[in-house]
């Protein structure tokens, strides 16, 4: 069953498949938002026996996954209440997650380092990390073009992390992706 969560402008199943995901799998959402746009389609694509954690600092959004989780009935969604620009601020165990995704973010990536240091700690080594934004001179009436930050700047921080680029790419009409390979 494939649930409807408004994949015109961002298909979170065609995004998480190309960045890896499968069946068994372990994955965080850091910033999952209150629809958990990537969080539940992931849940389908693990299955009963992985695991997915979708983070967010406000309560109302962990509240808000963990009553659709129920309704849907996927146990293996995990609703944790974080804060990814404190280093101390996500309570998941190290080296545990396949797959981290920041969609919707880039802005903190580039303006906390500790983003990047908790997505490091999180992944297995050669886990991947996808990065998802709204991409600069795409055309929107959701996010204005100065709101927008480019791939470039992205790319240039992440790399001063122990992470390899593995492939950019058209998210979305209006989103570009990055998928990033944890090498130490």
């Amino acid at each position: 069953m494939v649930m409807a969560t408004g994949r015109a402008l961002l298909d979170p199943y065609q995004a998480l498949r190309r960045a890896g995901l499968k069946t068994d799998m372990w994955y965080a959402d850091l910033g999952a938002g209150t629809l958990g746009h990537f969080v539940f389609p992931a849940a389908q694509i693990v299955g009963p026996e992985g695991r997915v954690y979708g983070v967010d600092i406000l309560k109302g959004t962990i509240e808000s996954m963990q009553s659709k989780a129920q309704l849907l009935s996927l146990p293996n969604v995990i609703p944790l209440w974080g804060d990814m620009e404190r280093a101390d601020g996500i309570r998941i165990e190290s080296e545990r997650m396949d797959l981290v995704s920041l969609v919707g973010v880039a802005e903190l990536v580039k303006g906390s380092p500790q983003v990047l240091r908790h997505a490091s700690r999180l992944l297995k080594l050669h886990g991947r990390l996808l990065i998802i934004d709204w991409g600069p001179g795409m055309g929107s009436i959701v996010v204005k073009d100065e709101d927008r930050i480019a791939s470039e700047g992205v790319i240039q921080e992440v790399l001063k992390h122990p992470f390899r680029l593995v492939e950019e790419f058209k998210a979305g009409p209006q989103h570009w992706g990055l998928i990033f390979e944890r090498t130490a």
